[in-house]
């Protein structure tokens, strides 16, 4: 009995010891646990961080590309269709150079775009030449393709020029609005 009074005061020790252990070590398993899920929510910040600069740069590039196309495309590009765009162009191009023969054959279209096949032929002296070139190259829808030039001399200011291509139109595929 001697040894009662010290083994109760020991079990009560060993009890208030192992119960601070117990708590100890469930506070540092919670830290632990705490740490990793901050660090993998860092680490996501980041990721979202880096993404949010790569879609406001995408973003920047998208808008100057409409921008760009709005400038290149005409404002009812999406509401006349490729042939009366072409018959339009082609009226336009009669009209500021009636000398020029204008040979035609039939509309061909593809998946990606209306063509019209053109053979141009004028005698003229050469400024006209360059001035006809720069013109029907610098037309910008339709577009038009040269796939054959062939200019003689005729006489000392005048060449005979003949050229063969085709009027283009992209197929659009979609309808509506733009922005603009």
């Amino acid at each position: 009995m001697k040894y009662e009074h010290f083994l109760a005061a020991r079990i009560k020790y060993n009890c208030i010891l192992g119960i601070v252990l117990s708590v100890l070590y469930f506070t540092y398993q919670v830290e632990a646990h705490y740490k990793d899920t901050l660090s993998e929510a860092i680490a996501q910040v980041s990721t979202v961080t880096s993404k949010k600069e790569e879609m406001k740069n995408d973003t920047i590039m998208l808008e100057d590309t409409l921008n760009v196309l709005n400038n290149v495309l005409p404002g009812d590009f999406d509401k006349l269709d490729p042939k009366s765009r072409i018959i339009q162009t082609l009226d336009q191009i009669k009209a500021r150079y009636p000398d020029v023969n204008l040979t035609f054959e039939d509309f061909m279209a593809s998946t990606v775009s209306v063509e019209f096949p053109l053979g141009m032929a004028f005698k003229k002296d050469l400024p006209f030449l360059i001035t006809y070139l720069q013109y029907v190259e610098t037309l910008r829808l339709p577009f038009y393709s040269i796939t054959n030039l062939s200019v003689t001399k005729e006489g000392d200011d005048v060449v005979s020029c003949k050229i063969t291509g085709a009027l283009s139109f992209p197929v659009t595929g979609w309808q509506g609005k733009r922005e603009g």
